[in-house]
């Protein structure tokens, strides 16, 4: 037997990589977004969108919701591992941050959702660099062509 005793432990961190993607409260008027997106989702990501992650658009988008009214603020990022920083955060209010990927042809996949963090109230009142939410409805009602054909029998 060997005089010296192999260590168990062969690495100092995780076997393993996971997805993580946070919101937190810091202070009273301060929200932090932490992400931390492994290797095998760009993979996967390629595969699905059948594009380079390198040419997609990372999108974080943080929804905020206070009394019935809903805000977005979106921040692009070309980071897989990273934190963002809100401040101030208005207060009385209901957060939750997206993480999305587009690419060429504006397809989306959602990589990451938090759940809701409350924030208490306090002295901000206004919701700068948000913009009102506005939620897509029925993509036929969107939906236009341009195309014109002359019709010939009326009754059509």
């Amino acid at each position: 037997m060997d005089k010296h005793p192999v260590s168990h432990t062969i690495r100092n961190i995780d076997p393993f990589y996971r997805d993580s993607f946070d919101i937190m409260i810091q202070h009273s008027q301060t929200l932090i977004v932490k992400w931390n997106f492994p290797a095998g989702i760009l993979q996967r990501t390629e595969a699905v969108l059948f594009e380079d992650t390198q040419d997609m658009v990372k999108e974080i988008s943080l929804l905020m919701t206070k009394g019935n009214e809903k805000f977005v603020y979106k921040a692009h990022t070309n980071l897989y591992k990273a934190e963002l920083k809100f401040h101030p955060a208005a207060g009385d209010a209901e957060y939750r941050a997206e993480f999305r990927v587009y690419n060429s042809l504006n397809v989306c996949l959602k990589w990451a959702e938090t759940p809701p963090v409350f924030m208490k109230e306090n002295e901000v009142k206004q919701v700068k660099g948000f913009s009102r939410f506005e939620p897509c409805g029925n993509w036929s009602e969107q939906f236009s062509a341009y195309t014109s054909y002359p019709t010939e029998d009326k009754r059509l």
